[in-house]
């Protein structure tokens, strides 16, 4: 399969590719990776001081707290995969998990019958997940609770977060957007990160949950 990555706020595509390194080899070398860096620069996250430089650059695809910019990233990402995709899958961190969701979201209720923008999601600790039907049409800020409608994404999705992140309450309300057939999640023993080898047994546990959207995605190119 083919995957989109999005990086976190604050970092970049480069870190992200270390931040993955371990999970993609561990995933298989059956899948490739388009990489795609934010356009706004942004302070180095937190959690990258042991891997990278305040002085190095680092990029954010919105700032949360401006309405306007999660529609211009809305538009960039649509755009970036009309030129570049289609794409099989996506794999974010973060703001860019969260870009993805609201991606994904406005897409379903905006256009229904149409096939959903990507097969599968991995989606790692979801963040500024903004009501996009709220946010673009009347400029209030407001965190996504539900879809209009009751509606759920059906998109088949892996949800992967650390018990010690403050924002983990957040995650599993997030959870509950997707349709419980087609999604599963794994809590780890971590902060805001995604699992790798320092984090005993995280890296066996995202991996199964991964490939159990990965495999239900395929079952569906099959029927």
């Amino acid at each position: 399969m083919r995957f989109l990555c999005l990086h976190g706020i604050g970092t970049s595509s480069q870190l992200l590719k270390m931040q993955t390194s371990a999970l993609r080899y561990e995933f298989g070398d059956q899948h490739t990776y388009e990489f795609v860096q934010g356009t706004m620069p942004w302070r180095m996250a937190p959690e990258l001081s042991a891997i990278s430089k305040e002085e190095e650059p680092h990029y954010a695809y919105f700032d949360p707290e401006n309405a306007t910019g999660y529609l211009t990233a809305y538009n960039q990402l649509e755009s970036f995969i009309a030129a570049e995709g289609p794409f099989d899958g996506v794999f974010g961190f973060s703001q860019g998990a969260g870009l993805a969701i609201i991606y994904m979201a406005r897409k379903l209720i905006e256009t229904p019958k149409a096939p959903p923008p990507f097969r599968c999601a991995i989606l790692f600790s979801p963040t500024a997940v903004g009501d996009p039907f709220r946010w673009f049409e009347t400029g209030e800020m407001r965190e996504l609770e539900a879809l209009p409608g009751a509606a759920t994404i059906s998109t088949p999705a892996a949800f992967i977060w650390g018990s010690k992140d403050e924002s983990a309450p957040r995650f599993e309300a997030l959870f509950e957007t997707f349709d419980s057939n087609t999604s599963w999640k794994y809590v780890f023993e971590g902060g805001h990160e995604i699992p790798n080898p320092t984090i005993t047994g995280s890296m066996g546990e995202a991996i199964k949950v991964a490939r159990r959207a990965v495999t239900q995605a395929q079952r569906g190119l099959r029927q």
